[in-house]
């Protein structure tokens, strides 16, 4: 991702990646943000269905993360908080920049 190996990538913040990713989306049209959001989102979700839970865990494991999820399967927690959890967090901003660009 932003085009560095995962060793560069591991290394940076959260802010840091998201400043990174505002820098090189930033003047993008939102026909083409909306093109790479939909590519991205098709592409997790074709990793994700050729990934099984055990490979998930071990994955998950090497990054230092242990689960502390609410009740259900952890896989599910980590999945629906870096995914359609995590759009609906901006949902609200998203529509505002829409109608805005609608005039």
């Amino acid at each position: 991702m932003l085009d560095l190996d995962p060793a560069a990538y591991a290394a940076l913040s959260l802010d840091e990646i998201n400043d990174r990713v505002y820098r090189r989306s930033a003047g993008q049209s939102l026909a083409a943000a909306l093109a790479g959001y939909r590519a991205a989102r098709a592409e997790s979700r074709r990793m994700l269905q050729a990934t099984d839970g055990a490979r998930l865990a071990a994955l998950l494991a090497v990054e230092g993360w242990t689960p502390e999820p609410p009740a259900g399967p952890w896989q599910a927690f980590v999945i629906g908080g870096n995914t359609f959890e995590h759009v609906e967090e901006h949902l609200p901003a998203l529509r505002a920049l829409v109608l805005r660009a609608a005039g």
